[in-house]
């Protein structure tokens, strides 16, 4: 009896066993791993694992989240079909550390033989632990090669893969040609993915997405491979209209708020190039009100005369206009009534060290801001310049101006 024959007859003897499995069978299985418990597919994985066909990567875990692989894959449907009449592939699959996979059914050429010794169908499984696995399915026609003569075992599987494997396994009824069930099948896997929705496989990963070329996870898997065995119960899909208007409107929404957060972006990146640029700004100005301060605290002890500007004598205006010259380059009006008069006001909470301090009405004063509430000053006759603490709490203060910007 060839491969082919062989697997129809065991393919319909286990349909017929799970036909006649009681229909409560799953509430009695409980969830055996870690990260199963309270999923939605605690009850597939644990199904499984009670007919022997996946078990986890560890003791108490099943890898839920790791990538399925091609061979692993392979030795998953070799024990659910019954393939696996020795132990030499016993669980093969639940190694998480054998790679990823891709699987289409279009590649390659099967060329299959029943015997040990032959030569390998594939020639990169020759170091994999799912090889029989392999070389028994693709001898009955349910999986061919990624490329010309392999198999590419560790690979991972996408979805679309699966679903051919799944479909060729257990000889599921095909969808009709006037049902439509998902719009993102591509050329290789549309009717077989389709064939999964018509038969309660798949629900797919949106109202009409099968997210054909995404990876499969072991979870994921699980849950197909228990519905299409009926282990698990199928799922319903709602007329394609209502699920494909369900779908315009998330990807309406999904369009919405794509625009709303490259607004928030755009909007956020504006505030903080103003940000930055006010930033850079103020520093700016504090460099050049600092560098006007070490100027003026240069002449600290230098004595005062009416008129003066340096570099041996000040007056009030002098060592303002000194100091803002020699440090900026900046040239101020010469005497303290005219600064207040053409420099552009700044309030007190806007004071940097440079900035001006006016005294009097009419004005007839001025000082230089060092911070901490000081004032460098040239006060009057008979005395020398100095730093006033009291410079901005003194009577007489009538306003401040910042050095390089007019009224």
């Amino acid at each position: 009896m060839s491969v082919h024959r062989s697997l129809l007859s065991i393919t319909a003897t286990f349909v017929a066993l799970l036909i006649a499995a009681p229909a409560g069978a799953q509430e009695n299985t409980t969830a055996t791993f870690s990260d199963t418990a309270g999923t939605f597919h605690e009850v597939a994985v644990a199904q499984l694992v009670a007919e022997g066909i996946v078990e986890g990567c560890a003791q108490d875990r099943f890898c839920s989240d790791n990538d399925l692989t091609r061979g692993q894959m392979a030795s998953i449907l070799d024990r659910a079909l019954g393939l696996d009449d020795t132990d030499d592939d016993a669980h093969a699959d639940d190694n998480p550390d054998d790679a990823h996979a891709d699987d289409d059914p279009d590649d390659a050429t099967i060329a299959a033989s029943d015997d040990d010794d032959a030569e390998l169908v594939f020639a990169d499984i020759l170091d994999s632990v799912h090889s029989r696995a392999i070389e028994r399915l693709a001898a009955a026609g349910i999986v061919k090669g990624c490329d010309d003569g392999a198999f590419c075992p560790n690979d991972s599987l996408t979805r679309g893969q699966l679903a051919s494997m799944l479909v060729a396994a257990f000889n599921l009824e095909p969808a009709s040609d006037e049902e439509s069930f998902f719009i993102d099948g591509g050329k290789s896997h549309a009717r077989n993915i389709d064939t999964l929705g018509a038969n309660g496989v798949s629900n797919g990963c949106g109202p009409v997405t099968f997210c054909t070329q995404e990876t499969v996870l072991r979870s994921h898997a699980a849950v197909f491979i228990s519905r299409a065995l009926g282990l698990t119960e199928p799922v319903t899909l709602a007329p394609f209209e209502q699920r494909l208007a369900e779908h315009e409107e998330l990807e309406r929404q999904r369009i919405e708020a794509e625009r709303i957060a490259e607004q928030e972006r755009r909007e956020r990146e504006r505030i903080e190039a103003e940000q930055r640029r006010e930033r850079e700004e103020r520093e700016r100005l504090e460099a050049r009100g600092q560098a006007a301060v070490e100027v003026a605290m240069a002449q600290l002890g230098k004595p005062y005369q009416w008129g003066g500007a340096g570099p041996h004598r000040f007056d009030c205006s002098g060592l303002v206009y000194y100091s803002w010259r020699r440090a900026n380059g900046v040239t101020l009006p010469r005497s303290s009534r005219h600064m207040h008069g053409a420099l552009a006001p700044v309030s007190r909470s806007e004071l940097i060290p440079g900035d001006l301090v006016f005294y009097h009405s009419p004005v007839s004063h001025v000082s230089m801001y060092i911070g901490d509430g000081r004032v460098v000053d040239a006060p009057g006759r008979g005395r020398t310049v100095q730093i006033r603490n009291d410079g901005l709490t003194r009577r007489g203060v009538v306003g401040f101006a910042r050095p390089g910007f007019s009224r």
